[in-house]
């Protein structure tokens, strides 16, 4: 019988333990859970409530969501996690009530394409930083295509057996385990979750050529996406059915939230009416979170918004107008200080998918010197075949879009000597740190830090011997280096 794999979800509110996430063969129970102090080894005491959840079909372990809870809840600190069974520890740290000046690290990745990186040099990057960089990350922040379910594609096994097979060969990986187990991980899908592009045609992929099939693989993609991703961070661990794809961070004055723009998409061929990206219950959660803001947000989406109309390869945010226009008016909004608070406050947008680390800083129509800023990290590694070099995703020259009573808005990305249209741009395989810290600077409320840090130079084509490659990320922090910088945020 094979060991039982064991992943971190959500830190509590309040400072009150852990979400931990159990797959587990035979009939036995999870394997035990000690936390110790970090500086004295001694015993913290914790009760543990166990919630069995519905394995998908075709996955053949019991999954069981564990609430590891401090008997004596302690906002922001730092614990030495430890499992005997499965010779694992780790440090784990619980939410902070509040943003203080040492700071909160949260570690940001996305595109995880485990056939070029069977050997872990993901979990040793991830590794690397949260041993190397203080303060330390206290939870991850996955952005989308944690898996590729739908490359290499399948073509001879049903829908079951395919779905099931890709998930037991990412997470079944001692490697991926690894860095998924380093430290807390809150969670936003994309359309690898699914397949490329999803929900629309793809011509390479049977499973979407119908609606029969298209429903069929992509039913059981949401189940799977639900057992193992969703149930890391839902509010209810005992819920039977699938859970909301949205949620909410907050860590005084910050807050975060997490937008799904893929798992509730719908084909672009439906009725002129229909919800294409988002429910109508999520829109109305952004708002009423920038509504309440009393500082500055952080929206994470699964796609960067600063990207042009795409076409039936893959579209992007931009080609569902109406809610493109809806989502960036709820941004504009919080930097006019049209909210509870009646303070403007900036809205960062961190996003993945693209394979590119990129920084946009972007002018904002009528907001004179104020900013847009997106950070995307991307990829953790990069899905193949690599047939060609890889090159940055710029962002247009500029975008548009209209508010609901029909005023136009106008963002103009800025470049920099050498990267047009951006402030920084790379296509090696990466992960970045966000650190924030209270800020003494002029009116400010908050410092934040971006980090982008070098995975492993991104792989050239097999038939480009003459290609240089870009230099190993070395053993530290600071030869991963590939960029920084502070944002002044309020």
């Amino acid at each position: 019988m094979s060991k039982p794999w064991c992943i971190p979800g959500r830190p509590l509110p309040n400072g009150a333990g852990w979400r931990v996430w159990f797959a587990l063969e035979g009939a036995g129970g999870p394997p035990a859970l000690e936390l110790r102090e970090l500086t004295s080894d001694a015993l913290v005491a914790t009760t543990v409530e166990y919630f069995p959840i519905a394995s998908p079909p075709g996955f053949d372990r019991r999954i069981v969501l564990a609430d590891l809870k401090l008997d004596a809840p302690r906002p922001g600190a730092a614990f030495r996690i430890a499992i005997p069974e499965l010779a694992l520890t780790g440090i784990w740290s619980t939410l902070p009530g509040a943003l203080t000046q040492d700071g909160l690290a949260v570690l940001l990745a996305s595109c995880f394409y485990f056939q070029d990186d069977k050997t872990g040099h993901y979990a040793n990057a991830v590794d690397k930083l949260l041993r190397g960089v203080t303060p330390r990350a206290a939870f991850k922040i996955l952005m989308g295509d944690q898996l590729y379910l739908d490359w290499p594609a399948s073509p001879f096994s049903g829908a079951v057996a395919a779905t099931a097979e890709r998930y037991g060969l990412y997470w079944g990986n001692e490697a991926y385990r690894r860095a998924l187990f380093a430290c807390p991980n809150f969670v936003v899908c994309d359309d690898h979750e699914f397949w490329n592009n999803y929900p629309e045609y793809q011509v390479h992929l049977s499973r979407s050529h119908d609606q029969a099939s298209r429903d069929q693989w992509g039913g059981l993609a949401a189940q799977y996406l639900d057992a193992f991703q969703l149930a890391l961070q839902r509010a209810n661990p005992g819920a039977s059915s699938l859970g909301q794809p949205w949620l909410e961070i907050a860590v005084s004055p910050v807050s975060f939230f997490l937008l799904d723009t893929r798992s509730q998409r719908r084909r672009r061929d439906g009725g002129a009416h229909d919800r294409r990206v988002i429910s109508v219950e999520q829109e109305q959660a952004l708002r009423a979170w920038q509504q309440g803001l009393t500082g500055p947000g952080f929206l994470v989406l699964g796609q960067p918004p600063f990207l042009p109309e795409g076409d039936w390869r893959d579209y992007t945010l931009a080609n569902f107008r109406p809610e493109f226009d809806a989502i960036m008016a709820i941004v504009e909004d919080s930097l006019h200080g049209r909210n509870a608070e009646g303070r403007a406050h900036d809205i960062v947008l961190v996003s993945g998918d693209i394979h590119t680390a990129r920084h946009v800083r972007a002018g904002v129509a009528g907001l004179g010197d104020r900013k847009l800023h997106e950070l995307v990290t991307s990829p953790a590694s990069r899905v193949g075949p690599h047939t060609s070099s890889p090159e940055p995703e710029s962002p247009p020259g500029r975008l548009e879009g209209r508010r609901p009573d029909g005023t136009a808005m106008r963002w103009t990305p800025e470049g920099r000597p050498g990267v047009e249209r951006m402030q920084f741009a790379h296509v090696d395989n990466n992960v970045a740190l966000l650190t924030l810290r209270r800020s003494t600077v002029n009116t400010y409320g908050v410092e934040a830090r971006f980090a982008v840090y070098r995975v492993r130079p991104a792989q050239q084509p097999f038939w480009k011997f003459w290609a240089d490659d870009a230099p190993d990320p070395g053993a530290n922090p600071g030869t991963m280096l590939m960029y920084e910088t502070t944002l002044y945020l309020e």
